[in-house]
C-alpha cells in the first residue's frame, strides 16, 4: 500500500509527523519499525517565496522512497538524482524559476509500505494535523 503526503500547503507538518512516527515504539513493547532505507524528499515553498529541499537520513530495511513531482523530464532526472543522493547535483535555472513561481507546490511525498504502517502513518499525521 502507497502512502501520500501532500506537502503544498505545510511542508513542515507533514515532515515533523513522518520522523516522529519513525521514532514511535509500538504499545505492546516490540521493536520500533524502520519506515524509510534513504533520504526522505521533500520540496517546500518557504515563507517568503523561497523554495528549499529538506532532507532527513533515516535508516530502513523494507520502504523505499520516490518523488511525485510534476516536471518536465530534464529536471525529473534532477529529482531523482537528488532521491538516490548521487552527487553533484545541481539545479538549472528553470528549476529554480519554477520553485520561485510556485509551479512545483503540488510536490508529494510517498511511501511504499505495508498496509499498516500506512495506516499508523495517517493515523498519526491526521492526530497531528489536528493540533
Amino acid at each position: 500500500m502507497t502512502a501520500y503526503f501532500r506537502a503544498a500547503v505545510r511542508p513542515f507538518r507533514y515532515i515533523r509527523a513522518l520522523l516522529r512516527a519513525n521514532r514511535q515504539s509500538p504499545s505492546d513493547g516490540t521493536s520500533k519499525p524502520r519506515l524509510l532505507d534513504r533520504s526522505v524528499v521533500l520540496w517546500a515553498r518557504g515563507s517568503h517565496g523561497v523554495y528549499r529541499l529538506y532532507a532527513e537520513q533515516l535508516s530502513s530495511e523494507s520502504a523505499v522512497v520516490s518523488s511525485t513531482v510534476a516536471l518536465p523530464p530534464q529536471e525529473r532526472m534532477v529529482a531523482e538524482l537528488l532521491i538516490r543522493g548521487e552527487p553533484p547535483v545541481q539545479f538549472s535555472a528553470r528549476v529554480l524559476e519554477a520553485w520561485k513561481a510556485g509551479d512545483l507546490c503540488h510536490a508529494a511525498l510517498v511511501l511504499d509500505c505495508d498496509a499498516e504502517t500506512a495506516a499508523r502513518i495517517d493515523a498519526f499525521v491526521e492526530r497531528r494535523s489536528r493540533g
